[in-house]
C-alpha cells in the first residue's frame, strides 16, 4: 500500500493497495459514513465499492479500480469539451437525481472506450438544483476555460 494524496485540512488520505484504493478519514463519524454508503451503493458506478469500515479514531471507504484513464489526460477538442458537458448533465438529470457528485473535476472522470466513470464522491449529497447547476459549470469553466 502507499500513501498517494493526503489533506491534512480535511484530514483525509488516499491510499493505493494493489487492485483498490482506500479513502480514509482520520477522525470517525459512523452514522455519517453509513447513510453515505447507502446513498453510493444507488448512485455509484457498477463494481466500484468495495466496503467501509471504522475504528476507534478513523472511518473509510474502499473502492475498486475502474480501468481507463483519467479524463485530464485526453485534449481538449471541441467535442471533447462537449462529450465532457453532455456527460456532467446527463448524469446528474438521468442517473442520480436528487443527489449530485458535487466534484466535476476532470481528475474525478474515468474515459475507457465510450464509458466516463465518476470517482471521489465525498462531495455527493441533494443540494438546490441552481447551486448543482452552477457548481458544475464552475468545474468545467476552471478545466476548459473558455472552452465551454
Amino acid at each position: 500500500m502507499k500513501l498517494i494524496k493526503e489533506n491534512k485540512q480535511k484530514r483525509r488520505q488516499v491510499w493505493e493497495f494493489d487492485d483498490y484504493f482506500r479513502k480514509q478519514w482520520l477522525f470517525n463519524d459512523e452514522r455519517w459514513l453509513k447513510e453515505h454508503y447507502e446513498i453510493l451503493q444507488k448512485i455509484a458506478p457498477d463494481g466500484y465499492l468495495k466496503g467501509w469500515g471504522t475504528s476507534n479514531d478513523t472511518m473509510w471507504i474502499d473502492t475498486n479500480k475502474i480501468e481507463g484513464e483519467l479524463a485530464s489526460t485526453f485534449e481538449h477538442t471541441p467535442d471533447f469539451v462537449k462529450r465532457i458537458e453532455n456527460f456532467c448533465l446527463n448524469h446528474y438529470f438521468t442517473k442520480t437525481k436528487p443527489y449530485a457528485h458535487g466534484d466535476w473535476v476532470l481528475s474525478n472522470m474515468i474515459i475507457k472506450d465510450d464509458e466516463i466513470s465518476l470517482i471521489d464522491w465525498d462531495n455527493c449529497g441533494i443540494y438546490p438544483e441552481p447551486q448543482i447547476l452552477h457548481k458544475m459549470q464552475l468545474d468545467l469553466k476552471s478545466a476548459f476555460g473558455d472552452k465551454i
